[in-house]
């Protein structure tokens, strides 16, 4: 039975950032031109591209009269988000990255299952998709569903982010009262896990969907494959919630130590001893009340990186780790 809001027929302003991706982008458009839910526009927003993208846009936009498309310079993915969001008519905001896919039902799902007045913004599960798209490489990723308030969601977040910014419906107005992506370039491919974290402080209702609607594609230029950035940018939306009433600071310590981990080694691995201290000293003072820290911080400025890196990877950790094992087993 449809509901009152798929009646209304609301118009939803789908948001698509793109840059050189000739490859992929017709294959997402169609997924949104072709949904069950047909009162839509489409806006591309080219970030910049130097290759057939224009082109490929252009000849979509001339049968169909829902696409708009923008070119801006290249400024990265928030911006050429936040100039969508800015250009949209819609009072529903969709996103879908030019190398992704809906299934056909995608908003129809996500609209038959919301209760317009309490929930704020609706997400769903999805598919990894390798590069080119083999039906055999569809694997389904799993991630927390449910109706969630605020705060809730907020703590949830704190464990993990799978909350796939193409599988995201949310109300426009959301944007005006906490403001948009944020461009800082620190963030580059975790400014959507910063804006969840601002939707959620700010007391958004929020509700996921076991449904899988999208398609992610992996391949070898996403930008999630930087492990260094993609820390560096999870520790920076972190940093907005400390000393917040609302969450678990144990467990926002605890992601704190994971993604400064990751990050020690990749630079370690990468022979990057003055970022290596630059972010040790950031995380002990951030985590300086924890009984790992307080041994690392005596250690970082006696001895070498070298054997400071050595004797918290294979003797201060592993207790670390021991530790956290007994403190969060519940």
């Amino acid at each position: 039975m449809q509901n009152k809001l798929i009646n209304q027929s609301l118009l939803v302003s789908v948001i698509m950032p793109t840059y050189n991706r000739e490859a992929y982008i017709s294959e997402a458009i169609n997924s949104v031109l072709t949904q069950t839910y047909p009162t839509l526009e489409l806006i591309i927003i080219d970030d910049g591209s130097t290759d057939g993208t224009q082109s490929i846009v252009s000849k979509h936009a001339a049968n169909d009269s829902r696409i708009k498309y923008l070119y801006k310079e290249n400024g990265g993915q928030a911006s050429a988000r936040n100039l969508g969001i800015k250009s949209a008519q819609g009072e529903i905001i969709a996103f879908l990255d030019s190398d992704d896919i809906w299934i056909n039902t995608k908003l129809e799902i996500q609209f038959l299952n919301w209760d317009f007045s309490s929930v704020d913004m609706v997400y769903t599960l999805g598919f990894y998709l390798n590069e080119n798209g083999d039906s055999k490489s569809i694997v389904p990723y799993k991630w927390v569903t449910g109706s969630f308030s605020g705060e809730m969601f907020l703590n949830i977040l704190l464990t993990s982010n799978t909350t796939n910014t193409g599988t995201v419906l949310l109300k426009k107005n959301i944007f005006e009262k906490i403001g948009f992506f944020n461009e800082n370039q620190i963030l580059r491919g975790t400014e959507d896990f910063d804006l969840w974290l601002r939707i959620a402080d700010s007391g958004f209702n929020v509700l996921g969907l076991p449904d899988r609607t999208v398609y992610y594609r992996i391949h070898g230029s996403n930008v999630h494959h930087d492990i260094i950035s993609q820390s560096i940018g999870k520790v920076t939306a972190l940093k907005q919630l400390i000393g917040n009433k609302k969450i678990n600071n144990a467990m926002l310590l605890k992601q704190f130590r994971f993604f400064y981990r990751e990050l020690h080694l990749k630079l370690f691995e990468q022979k990057d001893l003055i970022s290596y201290k630059k972010y040790s000293e950031e995380y002990l003072q951030i985590d300086s009340k924890g009984t790992v820290a307080r041994i690392q911080s005596v250690l970082l400025n006696r001895v070498s990186i070298r054997l400071y890196h050595y004797i918290s990877k294979y003797m201060i950790l592993p207790i670390g780790f021991r530790i956290e094992s007994i403190s969060y087993k519940k």
